[in-house]
């Protein structure tokens, strides 16, 4: 913010003054410089309080995609930087290795991450989970139904929401599938399935009305539903693995999870990542 000073000397014989107003972390310093004259003032405690207030809303406002409710982008920890609290944490031997942007991380078959119930995660309504993933195995050697996102219902088979891969008759883990438990598991899945090394933007939305899945972008599977999605009633959610007692996990890579309380569009679903 620059100022100007238009007047004539004051009493003390200063001049008129040009300079900038410069605002950086907690402090506002007024410099006005000409020749060798410099000023200086701090923001009253009062006015700081309120200033900081401002600002932190604004920072938070301006950083956060609107319903974003988590984000892991697991960069050598498993923090919730979308500063919600939804921080997780390892469960066996998990590592960390490059990304699709950073770091992601590794998971072997037995470990995962763990976050604890919330209610910023207990979504009833609209939703729309994002992940990267990337198996480091033949996807047909790992467990059936391997899962991406998970979030437990106490007492329930069927999860909240999840993303996951299905089976074919014949062989596991033969498409992508994104589902939600409205009094029984729907579900909607690709024609596709994964291949070994190759990394895959999933995501999954509900609206109210309609359940979409898509891969890097793509509308590759929809139905319509209504009704609310069924409460997690204090429910685990778990990266890597559907609920720990069944042998559901994922082998290779995961990366940037993201939850949502709303459902994206497929505008907003491709401009993630790029």
């Amino acid at each position: 913010m620059s100022f100007k000073n238009n007047l004539c000397n004051d009493a003390d014989g200063l001049a008129p003054v040009v300079g900038t107003i410069l605002m950086v972390g907690i402090v506002v310093v007024l410099a006005a410089v000409i020749g060798t004259q410099a000023l200086s003032v701090d923001t009253p405690d009062d006015h700081y309080e309120r200033f900081k207030e401002i600002t932190e809303q604004d920072i938070n406002s301006e950083t956060l995609p609107d319903g974003l409710v988590a984000r892991w982008s697991f960069e050598g920890n498993y923090e919730d930087v979308t500063g919600n609290g939804n921080d997780g944490s390892a469960v066996d031997d998990v590592s960390f290795t490059d990304g699709i942007s950073g770091q992601a991380i590794q998971l072997d078959g037995d470990s995962y991450v763990e976050v604890p119930s919330s209610e910023s995660l207990n979504i009833t309504d609209e939703i729309t989970l994002v992940a990267y993933v990337k198996w480091t195995i033949d996807p047909a050697d790992g467990d059936k139904w391997a899962n991406i996102v998970c979030k437990d219902v106490i007492g329930e088979w069927n999860a909240a929401y999840r993303l996951q891969h299905g089976n074919s008759l014949l062989s596991p883990n033969t498409d992508f599938e994104f589902a939600i438990d409205r009094g029984g598991n729907k579900y909607v899945q690709s024609d596709d399935g994964p291949a070994i090394n190759d990394w895959y933007k999933i995501a999954g939305t509900y609206n109210g009305s309609e359940m979409i899945l898509y891969i890097n972008g793509n509308m590759v599977g929809s139905d319509e539903l209504s009704g609310p999605i069924t409460a997690s009633n204090g429910g685990k959610l778990y990266i890597g693995t559907d609920t720990p007692s069944k042998a559901r996990k994922f082998i290779g890579c995961i990366d940037e999870v993201q939850i949502y309380n709303r459902a994206l569009s497929q505008a907003e679903i491709r401009s993630i990542g790029n």
